[in-house]
């Protein structure tokens, strides 16, 4: 199915907005702050009249109830104006379950009634509350648990799974907001206390220290699984070079029917549609063993080989813009110990900046060179170069000036983690060819 350009906007807009949420969480805006980010999002992407944004909590029999963060004020006399004010920095707390937000906080399950006034399911609105036309609950889960939820009424034509699910991304967003709020609140508790009481036990010290350092695990644990929503949510990202790539080799292909060479353009085209596809393959399992924690297995690799690779790999992008790859070697071997499908997609994210650096016929340099102690890639294109104020902020996660055209601020970011981690090095040049030099440096197997 094709999106509109109207739907391709919104989705758009949604991410940018997810990802505005995910840099408050890392510059540690207000948890108030954070809270009304995603309730602003989420009402004016569903266009509903008033909504909430809660913590779910349990009672030692297991019983939850919810803390509202975030909360569309609809106050209707002087007594719920009261309950309103009565908010403290936890928020407000609900535990009416006889209700249809009720009804989602126990079943753990999103419920949508676009009739509540004869759903049986509802619990009655108190004397004076606004009328309640359409209700959509959705809860928010972590590790199977239900640790959130967001409330949504008075959508103009109701609710739907179909909308449900387009806000999967901020869903996801979300949980790992509550979660690393949840850890960091733990910690700083855990902070204060330690604090109290270090001049008076040694063994409470101790023990303190060792909490600590667990809520620290978990708090770096929570900002990586912060990024993976967005970066899950910008999945598209880092699959498109080998997605589009099928895609022109298809079509190229199909073009080719009634050709005198017909049978070997084909047989030549299934092959690059497979080793594209096992990268994809291979794309997807390297995103979920990061998920997981899992680095990719070392060993001994020629960089040189690696950066042939992406070459090839990017052949019918390398067609399609026009563009002209030159690579150039001062070796034969370029000998390093590193993951050659990460580093493959290193030098790839890498030369397909480069090729689209121009809208057609960029003409990029790949020069792969030995600098003891270090084996290195260098490739420059001659677009119109990166500015100085915005090279600084290169490498940023979710970082880009092509929001617009489809870009997550992903690429730049992943490759220099994925550099990082084979202790190598990773920046940004002015280029001989009068556009950008990115060049990598990784540690020479050897010496």
């Amino acid at each position: 199915m094709v999106q509109s350009d109207g739907a391709t906007l919104r989705d758009e807009r949604l991410l940018e907005s997810v990802q505005r949420i995910q840099l408050s969480v890392i510059d540690d805006a207000p948890e108030a702050e954070i809270y009304q980010q995603v309730l602003a999002v989420v009402m004016r992407t569903t266009h509903s009249e008033y909504g909430f944004v809660a913590e779910v909590f349990y009672e030692e029999d297991d019983t939850p109830f919810m803390m509202a963060r975030a909360w569309t004020d609809i106050a209707w006399d002087s007594a719920s104006r009261t309950f309103a004010d009565s908010a403290d920095e936890r928020g407000l707390r609900f535990d009416n379950l006889d209700t249809l937000f009720g009804l989602s906080l126990v079943s753990g399950e999103m419920v949508i009634s676009n009739h509540p006034e004869t759903d049986p399911r509802r619990g009655g609105l108190p004397p004076g509350h606004p009328p309640l036309h359409a209700f959509m609950g959705l809860p928010i889960h972590d590790q199977g648990r239900m640790i959130g939820m967001i409330g949504l009424a008075n959508r103009p034509g109701g609710y739907d799974k179909v909308l449900a699910e387009s806000l999967s991304p901020l869903i996801v967003t979300c949980g790992s907001v509550i979660r690393f709020l949840k850890t960091e609140a733990l910690r700083k508790r855990s902070e204060a206390e330690l604090a109290r009481h270090r001049d008076h036990l040694e063994e409470l010290v101790e023990a303190r220290a060792e909490k600590i350092a667990r809520y620290e695990r978990e708090l770096a644990e929570s900002r990586r699984m912060a990024f993976m929503g967005t970066l899950t949510a910008g999945l598209a990202h880092q699959i498109n070079n080998p997605v589009g790539a099928i895609l022109m080799t298809v079509q190229f292909a199909l073009h080719q029917e009634g050709a005198d060479d017909q049978n070997a353009i084909w047989r030549e085209s299934l092959e690059r549609v497979e080793d594209d596809a096992q990268r994809c393959g291979r794309i997807v399992k390297g995103l979920l063993d990061y998920s997981r924690n899992r680095p990719g297995a070392l060993e001994p690799t020629c960089l040189r080989s690696v950066a042939h690779a992406s070459v090839a790999a990017c052949e019918e992008a390398r067609r399609h813009n026009e563009a002209e790859v030159q690579v150039e070697s001062d070796v034969e071997r370029l000998p390093v110990i590193g993951n050659p499908i990460e580093l493959q997609e290193v030098v790839t994210n890498v030369l397909m900046n480069a090729i689209q650096s121009r809208e057609s016929n960029a003409r990029v340099r790949v020069h792969l060179f030995r600098e003891p102690p270090h084996a290195g890639v260098a490739i420059e294109d001659d677009g119109c170069g990166i500015e100085p104020e915005v090279r600084e902020r290169a490498f940023e996660p979710f970082f880009t000036t092509r929001a617009n055209g489809g870009g997550t601020g992903l690429g730049l970011s992943v490759v220099q983690g994925i550099v990082n981690a084979h202790g190598g090095r990773v920046a940004i040049e002015d280029g001989s060819l009068g556009g950008t030099r990115v060049v990598v440096r990784l540690p020479l197997r050897g010496g």
